[in-house]
Order: C-alpha cells, then structure tokens, then sequence
C-alpha cells in the first residue's frame, strides 16, 4: 500500500520553528533516500493558529501558503500535494504547470462544491460554486456543530434532508412565484424555484441584486463574498423561466396582492438598528439620531455618509460588520475605539480563524478595544461623551433573599468616559418585515387575489449569518409544496427523539 505523508513545513514561529526551507527539505531528502514515503501532502500550521493554514479570504487569498510549501517540489521525486483554498481551475492549472505540485488538495473548495472536478473536467467553469473563505464552515466544526457552507446550502445535508448538491426534483404543480428581494435568501430560494421548474419573478427594491452582500463586499479584504451573489446571478441567467426585475422600488402589500402571483416569498432582509437597541439593555439608546453628524449606521457609512476623526464602534453583534468598519475607518486615518460587551472585538472570528490578524492588524492601526464595556449614558453636544461600564461591574455574591425592584447583587457604579466626533452604531438587526406584517394583517384577501401562500426567508424572518439566510431560501424552494414551507420538514435523526420507539 502506498504511504503518504502530510507535514506541516513552517511553523510561522521563524528560527524557534520548523523553517519552510530548511528541516522540511532535509526530512524529505532523507525520507526519499530511504524510500519510505510515496506522496508528500504538505502545507503550513501553527499549533495556536491553524487559520495560517485554512487561511481566511479576509487576510489570504488563493494559494497563499506557495512560497512555504515550493521547497518540497525541489527535494522528492514522490508526487507533492498543496492546499491553499484553490478555486479556480487556471489558479490549479498554474499550480502544475509551475511545476508547484502535482495535485491539488482542495477540503473548503470540495464543500462549496463537490462536483468541482467533474465540473472542470467538462469545463463547466462558470458553473463552479467557488469557496469565498468565509470559514464558515470551520466555524461550526470548532464548535462542534453540523457542518454549513454559506455557498452550498445541501451541506451535511445530502443524508439527513435527502438533498443531492447538483440534483433536484421538479415540481409535479408548476405555478407562478414572486419573489421580493434578491439578497442572499431572495436569490437561492429564486433559483432553486427556477430549477424546480417554477415561474418565477423576482422583484428587487435596489437598482441591483445583492442585497446588504453589496456593501460586505466592500469591507476590507471580504471581496470574495461578493461569490454569493455573482454565481447565484450566472445560474439564474441561465433559466428562462426566472424573470429579474430591479430598480422597482419597495412592493406594497396592494401590489403584491393584485401581482398576480400564486404564491409569494418574501426576502427583504435587515437593517442595522437606527436608535442604538442591543440585547445588553434590551432597548434603544437615548440621545441617538442617525439623521445628524454625530451618529451613523453601517449601511450610512457604506453610503458614504461624513464621520468625524473620532470615532467609537459599538459593536454587540459580535461578527464581522463592527470590527470590519472600525478596521476600514482606521485605515482611512480615523481615530478608533471599539466598545464591545464580549471579551473580544468579533469574538465569533475566533471560530473562522479570522481573529489573530484581525487583532493584529488592530494593533498596527491603534485601534483602542474596550472589552466586556457597554454605554450606560450618551451626552451629545459639538461632540459624544461616552459613559461606558464593565459589564462584570457588580458584586459576585447574591443577596440571600431577592427584593422586588432591587438588582440581587451589590451593584457596581464604576464608569469610564470616552470621547467621539461620531459614533457608529453595530448594535443590532431589525428584520424589515413590514410588509408581511401588512399582507399577514390582511390574510382574508388572499384568496380572492389567487394567493395560495406567503412565506418569508431569510433575514425579513430572522436577521442571521449569511449562511443561514441562503440555507433558508434554499429549503423553503426545496419543500416549497409541503403544507406550510414556512415550517422545515421532518429530517432523518441519527439518535432516538425521546419518547418515540424508531
């Protein structure tokens, strides 16, 4: 049986580590003279950080670990295999043709796509659901969790859920469909319908498809995000039974009604709270307008509304939208504080791998980050007086008996003040459900304007991570004839529900 070997042949650690040129090539030498090694699967890792080897888009791109994992080429005649998020098929063809590798190693690319061998094999190249180094999925596995790809929503699900990545049943009760708005839900759910053989409409508020992905995109190194929307538009061209309408404004529950449609989907996502509500105080923020200078949402800096030279994030979603701002404000020269009510700016950047160089790259800013502090009193006058409090402020001892009105421990008082031209608020999400609140309010007139159902997907249901909001759109297209797709089918379970006999 042939032998293969990985090995990790840089620490990132300089001389305190293996070193990618030296003990690597000395290894493979002498595991070559011997002939005890019959494939060489080589790659870079630091026991702390293993982001350096599935390396996020956000700070590495395709192929990112060729100038560490070369030198093995030079001393085996054994074939070599390289990693490095490799999508594309010239990116791999260079690769071999360099004389680089022999094969390609490809694990988030083989999960945003299964079929991306057969795929270039019949060079169906822009059929490639190509990875866009969310780590996503890494994210999930560090956790212990199912498995999820924001571009492929059958993941881990092919089993349980019955769905095949490339393969869907066509409907046997063809009708019409409107879908309103083509963000991440919008789009999937749309051309997941249109693969079913449904008549679809899908009606974009926007002068284009995208959705909020539009301005992610455009944070500092999330370009590649962009994927979501760009491959999901490649695969809805192709079918002529997807009609995509944009610039139309937003639809009225009276449009919707007298459209035509026999059923409807709606996707129109989130917005970013305007009055500062966060899950810390479970209200709005007084003293917060976003119409003036001193307050600013994240869709209004991405608009491209004018901040000042100071600026605080507050950040209580805990992903990238805070930290991803506060990074493209400093690097833009701003002074930058991050107000977090987590241990660290992003926390959840530590189960994608994107943390360590994030906080990095934060100190090579000066990003100042006040941890586990949330804003107990704002003062706005020519500028915003901060009062922030350690979120551990109280006393660790309860009282022994609760009093109605009085908080059960010694209550702290302790703040600290600091100082801002502008403010930015990543507090939280709103879903933008106004319409179906209107249509819901008006369910006895469906019927009579032929409507057979109205849905919602994605973040007008819920605001959620990406990956959550295209797997959304995606099962309610899957399980669109079911009695209520609003509601997920029953999936296979590997372990007895308690209180069934199978």
């Amino acid at each position: 049986c042939a032998i293969a070997c990985r090995i990790s042949v840089d620490q990132m650690m300089g001389p305190d580590g293996i070193e990618a040129s030296e003990d690597p090539v000395r290894f493979a030498e002498l595991a070559e003279k011997e002939g005890v090694v019959d494939i060489w699967d080589v790659n870079v890792c630091d026991f702390m950080e293993w982001g350096e080897d599935a390396g996020p888009s956000r700070f590495y791109k395709a192929n990112h670990q060729a100038p560490f994992t070369k030198f093995i080429r030079q001393a085996t005649k054994a074939p070599v295999i390289n990693v490095g998020r490799l999508t594309s098929p010239d990116d791999m063809a260079e690769v071999i043709r360099s004389g680089q590798a022999d094969i390609i190693g490809a694990a988030r690319p083989s999960i945003a796509d299964p079929f991306l061998p057969k795929k270039i094999e019949e060079g169906r190249n822009e059929d490639i659901r190509e990875c866009i180094g969310c780590n996503i999925c890494i994210s999930r596995w560090e956790r212990g969790t199912l498995l999820v790809c924001t571009q492929n929503a059958t993941s881990n699900e092919e089993y349980r859920r019955g769905w095949h990545p490339e393969k869907v049943d066509k409907t046997d009760a063809p009708c019409s469909v409107l879908v309103v708005g083509a963000g991440p839900a919008g789009l999937e759910c749309a051309r997941m319908l249109g693969e079913r053989g449904y008549d679809v409409h899908l009606r974009e508020a926007g002068d284009e498809i995208g959705g909020h992905i539009n301005d992610v995109q455009r944070l500092p190194g999330l370009a590649e995000w962009g994927r979501v929307v760009s491959w999901r538009q490649i695969q809805i061209d192709k079918l002529k039974n997807v009609e995509v309408h944009t610039g139309v404004g937003e639809m009225s529950a009276d449009e919707v009604l007298g459209y035509g449609a026999d059923k409807v989907v709606l996707a129109t996502g989130s917005r970013w709270y305007e009055d500062g509500y966060n899950h810390i105080t479970m209200g709005p923020m007084a003293g917060v307008d976003v119409s003036g200078p001193r307050f600013a949402t994240p869709e209004q800096l991405m608009a491209g509304k004018e901040v000042g030279d100071r600026i605080v994030v507050l950040d209580a979603d805990g992903y990238f939208m805070g930290s991803s701002l506060a990074q493209m404000l400093a690097e833009a020269g701003k002074e930058v504080s991050i107000v977090t009510s987590y241990r660290s700016a992003g926390p959840i950047m530590d189960f994608t791998l994107e943390a360590p160089n994030l906080h990095r790259r934060f100190n090579e800013l000066g990003v100042k980050q006040y941890t586990t502090h949330w804003v107990e009193e704002l003062e706005v006058d020519n500028m915003v007086k901060l009062r922030i409090f350690d979120l551990l402020r109280d006393g660790s001892t309860r009282t022994t008996e609760p009093v109605a009105g009085e908080l059960p421990r010694a209550a702290g008082t302790e703040v600290a003040e600091i100082e801002a031209d502008t403010v930015v608020l990543a507090t939280g999400r709103l879903a933008l459900n106004a319409l179906w609140l209107d249509l819901k309010g008006r369910k006895a007139a469906w019927g009579k304007a032929g409507i057979h159902g109205i849905y919602q997907a994605g973040d007008c249901y819920s605001p959620r991570p990406i990956a959550e909001a295209v797997f959304d759109g995606h099962r309610i297209a899957r399980e669109f004839e079911s009695d209520d797709p609003q509601q997920p089918l029953p999936y296979i379970r590997e372990q007895m529900v308690w209180g069934r006999d199978n």
